[in-house]
């Protein structure tokens, strides 16, 4: 089994905030996930590329993210890099 090295602490953060994305992602109804996918691949990460109603529309969604609930998932994890604790 490999060691846990300092230098590979960033990704493991970066994939357990993936994880954590995915997991809020996917309690979306299925078809905003639809809608939210369509309209960032419509904005092409440029929200004056979207209409207002649709710049709406994202709000909407994104708001269901509970990204607030993510954020305290991922704090134990920056709280170790920042200190660099293990």
């Amino acid at each position: 089994m490999p060691r846990f090295t300092p230098r590979l602490s960033p990704w493991v953060a970066a994939l357990q905030a993936g994880f954590i994305a995915r997991e809020h992602y996917l309690k979306l109804h299925p078809d905003d996930r639809a809608l939210l996918r369509d309209l960032v691949a419509k904005s092409k990460g440029l929200p004056r590329n979207l209409t207002a109603a649709e710049r709406g529309e994202v709000r909407r969604i994104v708001a269901e993210l509970d990204a607030r609930g993510a954020v305290w998932k991922l704090a134990p994890v920056g709280k170790r890099l920042r200190t660099g604790r293990r």
